[in-house]
């Protein structure tokens, strides 16, 4: 009867899967030992030792597994860390590039910054070096002409004293001629615009009246002297220059404060100097280089705009040949 269970136990658990298998004949052992004790037979203890040695086996198995699936565990953490070094360091690779491409585009940037200042400092130095060049070209062709005509004159006086002829001069016509190359004088609107200033100044007076009143004698002195904007920027251009003239007593001019930039006939360099007590002569004698070339220092005062009765106001007029000269100076030194 025993026996009988036990083969039909045995025939159920053939026919499970592998660990239902193993499961069921330890189960069936259990049950096997104990009937086989309750009929006090011989079989029990062999079925024990089967169970046990069984149970071992399944443990020993079961371990192996659990040790195969921590292998193939750590075997898959390692390739998914490699995978993971790999990828991070192709992308500290790819970003060392970026940042090489962009150092690269930026140094090339700067390069070219540097290439275009370079050029535009050059055609700066090569359009200053035309106006100087055009300047001497008409300068000169202005003395041709004049020369000319003068010679014209004088042949003309010639031929006339030849002739016997005489020259006669209206006397009324002649004072107009003179009174005309006087120095011009402000009249009494341009000095009430001056005294207005002078008070807004003294009362430290900021408004845009105070902004507005030198611009507005200024433009009154330059129309009564015949001067334009210096839109060439010559005139400055030749006071940067001058500038750096020593005197001979080894300083720098003084006395070029507040100064303004114009035009004159012919394309004639004009400064005008608003400084604080300045002695004309000296002005005039610091200005002069080799062979007694230099400017036509004009006392004008009585227009001063930048402050009225306490700045003084010089007319600086330079000769042709002033600037050729002075570049002469300053590349020897």
């Amino acid at each position: 009867m025993s026996l009988a269970i036990v083969g039909k136990f045995l025939a159920v658990a053939l026919k499970l899967g592998k660990g239902s298998r193993d499961a069921c004949l330890v189960a069936m052992s259990s049950v096997a030992q104990t009937m086989f004790e309750m009929c006090n037979s011989t079989l029990a203890e062999d079925v024990r030792k089967f169970k046990n040695e069984f149970a071992t086996r399944i443990s020993t198995r079961t371990q192996l597994e659990q040790a195969e699936a921590q292998k193939r565990i750590a075997e898959a953490a390692d390739a998914a860390n490699k995978v993971t070094s790999r990828a991070h360091e192709e992308e500290l690779q790819r970003l060392e590039r970026e940042r090489l491409q962009l150092e690269n585009a930026t140094k090339r940037a700067a390069l070219a910054q540097v290439e275009a200042q370079a050029r535009e400092a050059h055609s700066r130095a090569a359009a200053a070096e035309f106006d100087v060049h055009l300047y001497e070209v008409l300068d000169e062709a202005r003395q041709k002409r004049k020369t000319e005509a003068e010679n014209e004159v004088i042949a003309s006086f010639r031929q006339l004293n030849l002739e016997g002829g005489r020259i006669y001069f209206d006397s009324q016509n002649l004072k107009q001629l003179m009174e005309k190359t006087e120095q011009p004088k402000p009249d009494d609107s341009y000095k009430k615009l001056q005294n207005e200033l002078k008070i807004l100044i003294e009362n430290s007076d900021h408004s845009s009246r105070r902004t507005k009143l030198p611009k507005e004698l200024e433009k009154k002195f330059m129309a009564a002297w015949g001067f334009s904007p210096d839109r060439r920027k010559l005139s400055y251009k030749l006071y940067d220059k001058v500038r750096l003239i020593l005197t001979k007593d080894e300083r720098t001019i003084e006395g070029l404060d507040h100064c303004t930039f114009y035009s004159g006939a012919g394309d004639e360099r004009i400064v005008v100097t608003q400084p604080y007590d300045l002695s004309s002569p000296q002005f005039e004698r610091d200005f002069t280089l080799d062979k007694g070339l230099r400017p036509e220092v004009v006392n004008a005062t009585d227009w001063a705009f930048y402050y009225p009765e306490r700045a003084d106001l010089f007319i600086i007029k330079f000769p042709s040949g002033y600037e050729k000269a002075l570049a002469k100076i300053l590349r020897a030194d």
